[in-house]
């Protein structure tokens, strides 16, 4: 898989699977609010920050906090990028690469859950096409 080397050493280094564990050993703030899309990525004052919205189910949060973590690695963070519901599917390059590195790293990862949604079911099987 692509992006697992990348994946591989950020857990060996973090001693963790957890995405918001990973972000708190890499200095990435993470905040939870309401908003009209999935979740952005931002640096402000040279730190990063990832808003994630709130009325996500907690399997999504975890996928949009990972594809934001695809962009933390793959693309420079100059300004913000936005994951709107639209956007999570896109012809876009940059976004679907940031959807490999979140399925590749959900794989890995591989927590579990309490409760799993036909909807995020949808979800994580249209992921899957990005492998």
């Amino acid at each position: 898989m692509k992006y697992r080397n990348i994946i591989k050493k950020l857990v060996s280094e973090s001693g963790t699977t957890n995405s918001e564990k990973l972000c708190k050993f890499l200095g990435i703030k993470i905040y939870y609010t309401k908003m009209n899309f999935m979740g952005f990525i931002v640096k402000i004052n040279k730190v990063i920050h990832i808003f994630i919205n709130s009325a996500l189910s907690k399997i999504i949060k975890d996928i949009v906090i990972l594809h934001e973590l695809g962009h933390y690695f793959l693309h420079p963070i100059d300004d913000y990028l936005l994951m709107k519901d639209k956007f999570l599917f896109t012809e876009n390059r940059i976004e679907n690469e940031a959807n490999s590195f979140a399925i590749t790293a959900f794989n890995f990862l591989n927590n579990s859950y309490d409760y799993i949604s036909e909807n995020d079911l949808k979800i994580l099987k249209k992921l899957k096409t990005y492998v």
